[in-house]
């Protein structure tokens, strides 16, 4: 590992070497590699696809036409006039039940 550490240092004095200021900023500069600005359609074109318009399948849909769901696995809980969530109870009184005396027998046991 340290060995290809020392090979890369090496490499990149031997291009810096030689180069004036400006030849460096521009080095500097142009780093990063740029990605192509490059559409579907012409990737498509390319590949061999001859026919330049977009697939169906690759349009988006309008949101009125997206199939619902008949039941919402998480519904917005509901809000009070001031914005302000209101909380519902849910779990039913035999588990509530449970949990009371679940949590009254820990707290005897310790007595």
């Amino acid at each position: 590992m340290n060995c290809n550490i020392c090979f890369v240092e090496i490499l990149g004095q031997q291009r810096v070497i030689g180069k004036s200021p400006v030849e460096l900023k521009a080095l500097i500069k142009n780093r990063k590699r740029k990605q192509p600005n490059a559409k579907l359609s012409d990737i498509s074109f390319k590949l061999g696809q001859l026919d330049r318009s977009s697939p169906e399948w690759l349009i988006l849909t309008d949101k009125s036409k997206l199939p619902q769901p008949d039941k919402v696995a998480y519904p917005k809980p509901p809000k009070a006039p001031g914005k302000i969530i209101v909380y519902v109870d849910t779990l039913p009184k035999s588990i509530k039940m449970y949990l009371k005396i679940n949590l009254l027998c820990r707290r005897l046991s310790y007595l």
